[in-house]
């Protein structure tokens, strides 16, 4: 909500302001650049607003510490490494060539 009343308020300031300094038509009825400052004002008017109102407003705070309970008998207690572990080398196979085959133009 609060994003949609920022964009909007901004295109209402960006047609306002086209319509006040960059648009010479007139027409007989509406003033056309009476319109574009009109537009312009209501548009600086609604990103005060908007800008007021998410300032102001509560923030969610979500807390990712939590305190986790296990009664005894879900504890499995962990087997013990061995300290001393061999290590084990596997031998390394030699590559095979790629039989290659033959190609027989017809």
């Amino acid at each position: 909500m609060r994003n949609t009343g920022l964009g909007t308020s901004i295109g209402l300031v960006a047609v306002g302001a086209i319509l006040a300094w960059a648009v010479t038509y007139e027409m007989a009825a509406i003033d056309v650049n009476m319109v574009g400052i009109i537009l312009f004002a209501v548009g600086l008017l609604g990103i005060a607003v908007t800008l007021a109102a998410t300032s102001t407003s509560q923030r969610t705070v979500i807390r990712q510490d939590r305190e986790v309970l296990v009664s005894p008998e879900q504890v499995q207690p962990r087997q013990a490494q061995p300290t001393h572990a061999q290590p084990t080398h596997a031998q390394p196979t030699q590559a095979q060539p790629i039989q290659q085959q033959e190609v027989r133009q017809g």
